[in-house]
């Protein structure tokens, strides 16, 4: 364990990736019960977006999780760091037509929903317990589309599958058409939990568009989330 640490601080990379890939992120999972795991965040020949400095930088919503990025075609692979082999690969899309492109910012500076490190760096890895098991397994991505609309997306390690999974929510708004299942929920994992693996959080925008309540929380048997929302009267 200590030589697959090192390699980790190293920045070897711990996958072969296809020509124009490039590794952005790596983690070594917790220990899980089918032995070492990692993620490796990695992108398709990413382009950089210009870099402002401090002074010249004019914040928004959108800059709020987006920063100084590479764009491009984004991936998430579990692998097995002692085989050196990738178990699945989860293919990022955005939020809005499901381009196979991402955002991934590189550089923040203000704050926002992700962590920043040093010098605003952030860590999109950013390995936390979300759906209440107790186990440091899953990250979210951000995507601020404006001021009102913050999109958020959960991925994270299924034990039950020994696979990296992007968690889907069921949606359903009390006397309003039910909706298939979402992938970019807005606002959810963003929010402060009321306990593990339960949210209650408020959604409202500019316009006519009523506000409203929801409650959610994680199906464990599902490697899924259900919410219920209530248009506010």
């Amino acid at each position: 364990m200590h030589e697959l640490l090192r390699a980790l601080s190293l920045s070897a990379s711990l996958i072969d990736l296809p020509a124009g890939g490039v590794v952005l992120e790596q983690r070594l999972l917790p220990p899980t019960e089918h032995g070492p795991r990692a993620v490796v965040l990695w992108m398709l020949s990413p382009q950089a977006s210009e870099c402002p400095s401090a002074n010249d930088w004019a914040p928004s919503c959108p800059g709020s999780t987006r920063g100084c990025y590479v764009h491009g075609p984004t991936r998430v692979s579990l692998v097995d760091p002692v085989a050196r082999r990738t178990l699945n690969t989860v293919e990022i899309f955005e939020p809005f037509g499901g381009t196979d492109t991402f955002d991934v910012p590189r550089k923040l500076l203000m704050d926002g929903p992700y962590h920043r490190g040093h010098a605003g760096a952030p860590v999109i890895l950013w390995l936390h317990d979300y759906n209440g098991d107790g186990k440091k397994f899953e990250f979210a991505l951000f995507d601020a589309e404006s001021c009102s609309d913050l999109f958020t997306a959960l991925i994270g390690y299924s034990s039950r599958q020994d696979r990296l999974v992007w968690y889907s929510v069921r949606s359903r708004t009390v006397g309003l058409d039910a909706v298939p299942d979402v992938a970019w929920p807005e606002t959810l994992f963003a929010a402060r939990p009321l306990r593990p693996g339960v949210w209650r959080y408020r959604l409202a925008w500019p316009g006519d568009e009523p506000p409203r309540t929801c409650d959610a929380r994680y199906v464990p048997t599902e490697d899924s989330f259900e919410e219920v929302c209530h248009l506010d009267k």
